[in-house]
């Protein structure tokens, strides 16, 4: 059984302000819990 994905409109849905995204890697750089962005939301879209 393969774990489905939501698709673009639901993760910005929940989370809108990715779609002012612009991939300047703070959110990693920032992130306390060494989360990089690339394997977060940001890829989704």
């Amino acid at each position: 059984m393969g774990v489905e994905l939501p698709d673009a409109n639901t993760f910005l849905e929940y989370y809108p302000e990715i779609s002012r995204c612009l991939s300047c890697n703070t959110c990693t750089k920032a992130c306390p819990q060494d989360i990089e962005e690339g394997v977060g939301v940001g890829p989704q879209l």
